[in-house]
């Protein structure tokens, strides 16, 4: 796993991939036929979303189990393994290099897409070695025939090794650095202590979710707990610069979404940690510059 992956910069990598995107297709169908996907706030698109899923199945191992994962890994196969890598226009019109961040994910997720639904017969070294969170030179060197529980390796007559999807369960589920994949229910809610939220973005979900489940809307939700405009923009996927943790608004909007009074403790207590996580990761970029 790339160690400092979080989802806001691949959040950002989307963003400078579209944008780009979004200019290449000027040049084909004209300005206006594009001017529509300019204003449409690109964070409110499906494959936000969808990366978001296949960011918490690649880093988290956790998956609902309603989600259609054959049909969004053959869309964003084609698009971020296939188009974005092989169109010169989209790299010349990114304001920023693109350094793979989203093609990893999609790579990853079809590993372990492969693995938990018997979709691949057999895996690569390479394979092996994201879902294992090693480096290929360890998961090789795994294969040794001489150690107590080698990893079981077949040379095609191409002189490429791959492992059988049987091998690669047993040797993976015996890797401390493995996570099996857990499937959950969406309508279940998740377990503020344990699972918290991943990122702003996150968080941003559960609160239009919780609000939806209520039959309200998102503005009176927000009006409720006594929430300015910046936080509408926020939910709203459109900036989460000027947002900070506050007490009083957050145990209101608590209060606005019916969480219970036994709820109502772990839920701060997640948003707490998600906004301190937030500001650990800008100051570490901070110093870096």
């Amino acid at each position: 796993m790339k160690s400092d992956l979080n989802f806001q910069s691949v959040s950002n990598e989307i963003n400078t991939i579209l944008n780009a995107d979004i200019q290449r297709l000027s040049f084909i169908y004209g300005s206006e036929a594009t001017e529509g996907m300019k204003r449409f706030p690109i964070d409110s698109m499906p494959v936000i979303q969808n990366m978001r899923v296949l960011y918490d199945y690649v880093v988290e191992a956790r998956l609902p189990g309603n989600f259609p994962i054959g049909d969004v890994l053959h869309e964003l196969t084609d698009y971020f393994l296939v188009t974005v890598p092989h169109s010169p226009m989209i790299d010349l019109h990114s304001d920023q290099p693109i350094e793979g961040l989203c093609a990893w994910i999609v790579e990853t997720a079809v590993a372990r897409w492969g693995l938990d639904f018997e979709e691949i017969g057999s895996f690569t070294i390479k394979q092996i070695a994201t879902l294992a969170n090693m480096d290929e030179r360890s998961v090789r060197n795994a294969a040794n025939p001489k150690l107590a529980d080698p990893l079981i390796t077949v040379r095609g007559v191409d002189g490429k090794t791959t492992v059988a999807r049987e091998d690669a369960i047993r040797w993976l589920e015996g890797r401390r650095s493995y996570k099996r994949t857990t499937f959950f229910d969406e309508a279940g809610g998740r377990d503020l202590i344990k699972d918290g939220f991943n990122d702003l973005l996150d968080l941003a979900q559960f609160i239009k979710q919780q609000a939806e489940k209520l039959s309200k809307s998102l503005d009176h939700t927000l009006q409720q707990a006594g929430l300015l405009k910046e936080y509408a923009e926020w939910i709203g996927a459109k900036r989460s610069e000027h947002v900070v943790f506050d007490l009083d608004h957050f145990s209101a909007l608590a209060e606005a979404l019916d969480i219970n009074a036994e709820q109502k403790r772990d839920f701060i207590l997640a948003v707490c940690k998600v906004f301190q996580k937030v500001e650990l990761v800008w100051l570490e970029q901070k110093f870096q510059k």
